[in-house]
């Protein structure tokens, strides 16, 4: 199966798409790795001043709940869903990082980890084994980001760079050393936590549930496995409208390839895994 580009309009409260075939890509399969997790609860409505508008406005959703690649405000902003448990997944992270190097300032990426795991994601009907562990990893992701957000990178990136994601003890273990144990502990209890893995699953549901990794543009989303950094920028520079920043200097240093942006407060205490 082809990967698509879905150009989007509005149709009585769905999402309705355009099927724009991209032939060079190639299809899409979803393995990883797991154990279980418990059901996350839906997330409040944000302020609506502090929503992004995504997908010809059929997606609003709070970037303030994920950590982000590239500037705070670039000039184009997408958001991408993945799973830590997916292939395909650990793959297009790699392109990302050289996405924003290849923009520069021009390009924001809001990061949401979306599990594929039926125990937090309503939208999965049958958790694949491989998947079993997803919302652990969703959640202890965005837990680590909110206790210290200076590591994040480091964890996120030690959950995806290996050819098999770690075992699930060992990413508590790891997150724990980084952030300190009560501090992982009261972060992975907050309200926020839920939230941010309940937006990201929601948004995935709307966009047809399917193929992952999924990149939610201004009006077109990209859905399935990239085969190239070439073919990802080829798609973002003729949606998006933005070209290469020239090479920094050193008086005008290049943005972070690597998750940044300080976390929102702590919320009430949820249920932790």
């Amino acid at each position: 199966m082809p990967v698509f580009v879905c150009l989007v309009a509005a149709s009585r409260g769905r999402v309705r798409t355009l099927v724009l075939a991209l032939a060079a890509l190639v299809a899409l399969t979803i393995p990883g790795r797991g154990q279980t997790a418990g059901t996350a609860p839906a997330a409040p409505p944000p302020a609506a001043g502090n929503l992004l508008s995504l997908l010809g406005g059929r997606i609003r959703l709070d970037p303030a709940l994920y950590p982000r690649l590239g500037p705070a405000r670039g000039a184009a902003t997408i958001a991408v869903l993945f799973d830590y448990t997916c292939d395909h997944c650990r793959t297009l992270n790699g392109y990302l990082g050289q996405a924003v190097a290849r923009y520069g300032d021009r390009l924001t990426i809001i990061l949401m980890p979306s599990p594929l795991d039926a125990a937090c994601n309503p939208a999965i009907l049958d958790t694949q084994p491989d998947h079993k562990a997803a919302c652990y990893y969703a959640k202890f992701a965005l837990a680590l980001w909110q206790a210290t957000p200076v590591q994040f990178a480091e964890f996120h990136r030690w959950l995806l760079e290996p050819e098999q994601i770690p075992l699930i003890g060992e990413a508590r273990r790891y997150a724990e050393e980084l952030a300190g144990k009560a501090e992982f502990e009261r972060a992975l209890a907050a309200e926020t936590v839920w939230q941010g893995v309940a937006q990201a699953v929601r948004i995935y549901g709307v966009c047809d549930a399917g193929d992952m990794p999924k990149i939610l543009m201004p009006r077109a989303l990209l859905s399935g496995n990239i085969a190239s950094a070439e073919k990802l920028f080829s798609v973002l520079e003729a949606q998006l409208g933005i070209t290469p920043a020239p090479p920094a200097t050193p008086d005008t240093p290049a943005p972070p390839s690597t998750p940044t942006r300080e976390p929102p407060a702590a919320g009430a205490p949820a249920p932790a895994p």
